[in-house]
């Protein structure tokens, strides 16, 4: 009986499929120099926390991950070959604006003392490669 029991146990966690969220997926991309498609990822990350898409609406974190897919897009044009757009993956480096305009958007519900904080924040994520972002 203990042998079926195992035997269920382990078929059951080599059935089970890890999959990465959200930040993981982005922390990749931009570690590996994806930067085009980190910078759309973050910016999703940033939707979600000004909408409230499956975490709590906070316009902090919002402007932090806003932040930081403004700076992977500038990072994405720096390390792309000329002559021509980047192209990783499907993604481009053109877009770099809508996380600008998010964010604005998140800034106009903010106070000076939030923004400053939400800068602080984004300096620390990205100063400790993305392991301190909350």
């Amino acid at each position: 009986m203990r042998c079926i029991y195992f035997a269920v146990v382990v078929m059951i966690a080599l059935a089970t499929v890890a999959e990465a969220g959200p930040l993981e997926e982005a922390t990749a991309a931009y570690n590996r120099g994806d930067n085009a498609l980190a910078a759309r990822l973050f910016r999703q990350l940033g939707s979600m926390y000004a909408e409230g898409h499956g975490v709590k609406r906070d316009a902090a974190h919002a402007y932090m991950w806003f932040t930081i897919s403004e700076q992977a897009t500038k990072m994405c044009f720096v390390t792309t070959p000329a002559p021509g757009p980047a192209d990783y993956a499907g993604e481009s480096c053109s877009d770099g604006d809508k996380a600008n305009n998010l964010k604005k958007n998140v800034t106009s519900r903010m106070t000076g003392a939030q923004i400053m904080d939400a800068q602080k924040m984004a300096r620390r994520c990205q100063e400790t490669k993305f392991k301190e972002c909350d």
